[in-house]
């Protein structure tokens, strides 16, 4: 059970001594408590006659998948969990018809992940922006199928009220854009939280957006994605992908993630989690697990696809 993993998770975490580095949020931890209330706030609507079971089949950055989740950027501090983390949690990717991204830093041995599964690569914002394009080489010829930014993070993350990473600098429209335009590869522009950043991501012709509040590791007291995801959706090209992360634990946050107008949901404490239990296999048994929700509910509510989740199969509740 999902309940469980997740559990025993955070104990091991704690065994290793890396809970705060993977629990924590910034300053006062209010967007962490919000993460995990918030999914509460919106009922499922069941539509169950004549259901046919459900295909969770998609595809991102041309490349098929089987489940519309994937691993968020993250790479500190998996290492720390277990020998060949990285290359472990790739194989159940792998397995599980998925995709990884990465985050800090970036791994030495990328080629080999990305040998493994299909690879996507966060860059953070450098204050020394020649590190951004030497970075950009290393993915290209590492064979990751994407690479992105993330300026959410130019003034640095934040784990309480502890600065963390590399030395940054908030990120201008024409830089976003240059950095976009270094390579042919695919791009996703992390950090878009409001519908004045997605305005701009289009003027620059971003394709490929992820609404995050960056697992509470930017500033205290932003929204979830799930509270601005439908005015985003509205300024944003019909064409451009919707990403999205925070604190997505079960089949049915996902599927809320789906209805408010994302289009891929990423994870990244669940796979933690998963592989600090039962390595491989534990992010195997989580992947799996959450996207035998995800079909189960979109069955019962009417969606025979991916593409056929919409807001009117959630309601808001009106006792949250």
């Amino acid at each position: 059970m999902l309940d469980e993993i997740y559990r025993k998770g955070r104990e091991r975490l704690k065994e290793i001594g890396i809970y705060e580095d993977v629990e924590v949020g910034v300053e006062t931890g209010y967007v962490n408590r919000h993460n995990e209330e918030i999914f509460k706030k919106f009922h499922l609507v069941m539509s169950g006659i004549d259901a046919e079971f459900a295909d969770t089949r998609t595809s991102a950055f041309g490349i098929p998948l089987e489940t519309p989740l994937m691993m968020a950027q993250i790479t500190f501090p998996i290492p720390r969990i277990t020998e060949n983390a990285l290359v472990k949690i790739a194989r159940a990717l792998k397995e599980t018809g998925s995709m990884m991204w990465l985050g800090f830093p970036i791994p030495d041995n990328l080629e080999e992940i990305a040998s493994i599964v299909p690879t996507g690569q966060m860059i953070k914002p450098y204050r020394d922006r020649k590190k951004i394009y030497d970075a950009i080489e290393f993915v290209e010829k590492s064979g990751a199928i994407a690479y992105g930014v993330d300026f959410d993070s130019g003034a640095r993350t934040k784990y309480l009220g502890k600065l963390r990473g590399p030395e940054s600098k908030p990120l201008s429209s024409e830089e976003i854009k240059d950095i976009m335009n270094a390579s042919k590869l695919p791009f996703l522009l992390k950090g878009v939280l409001s519908t004045k950043d997605a305005k701009k991501a289009m003027r620059i012709g971003v394709e490929n957006i992820l609404v995050t509040n960056h697992a509470a590791h930017t500033l205290d007291y932003l929204p979830h994605p799930l509270e601005v995801l439908p005015e985003i959706k509205q300024v944003i090209h019909e064409d451009v992908m919707i990403f999205v992360d925070s604190g997505f634990r079960r089949g049915s946050d996902v599927f809320k993630g789906l209805a408010m107008g994302a289009d891929i949901v990423m994870l990244g404490r669940p796979i933690i989690y998963g592989l600090a239990v039962n390595e491989k296999d534990g992010v195997k048994e989580v992947i799996t697990t959450i996207t035998e929700e995800l079909r189960r509910i979109m069955t019962m509510c009417g969606a025979k696809r991916i593409s056929d989740i919409d807001e009117t199969m959630i309601s808001v509740c009106k006792f949250a």
